[in-house]
């Protein structure tokens, strides 16, 4: 996995819990003091680790964690990082919608990059079932993702 999901998660954690919950995380991870670059490759065992840390380190359900990091990355991360992207769309539902493309488009340049794959099937002109694919299990990320597209 790509080192950008926990330094979104390391900036939401400080911000809403404190920089002690995330040393705190990653030495119950052990990890202690790792520091995560957004282009580096990071084990996924590490990443669940470290999940599983939070969860318990900040008394937060793992789906809680999930849906916070979600609307972090739809609304505060993705805005700054992926400030070109957000400027195409004009509503929450052409975003998603774009979503596997810009998958596909933006990985083809950056090397052991993994993305999680999406389908989509319409249902009328106002609503679809989008549907994720990765071999991570990293679905519970999506709801709090979509609501916080939605929210944006």
């Amino acid at each position: 996995m790509k080192g950008t999901i926990l330094v979104c998660l390391k900036e939401l954690v400080e911000k809403r819990f404190g920089k002690p919950a995330w040393d705190g995380a990653l030495t119950a991870a052990g990890v202690p003091g790792q520091l995560f670059l957004a282009p580096a490759d990071v084990p996924d065992e590490t990443v669940m680790k470290v999940l599983a840390a939070l969860s318990k380190t900040t008394n937060t359900s793992g789906q809680a964690l999930m849906d916070a990091f979600g609307d972090y990355w739809a609304n505060e991360y993705a805005t700054r990082v992926y400030a070109a992207y957000y400027r195409q769309h004009e509503t929450a539902m052409d975003f998603l919608l774009g979503m596997d493309k810009l998958h596909q488009t933006m990985t083809k340049t950056i090397p052991n990059a993994h993305p999680p794959h999406f389908t989509y099937e319409r249902k009328g002109d106002r609503s679809f079932v989008m549907t994720y694919a990765s071999p991570r299990h990293l679905g519970a990320m999506v709801p709090g993702l979509v609501r916080g597209v939605a929210r944006r």
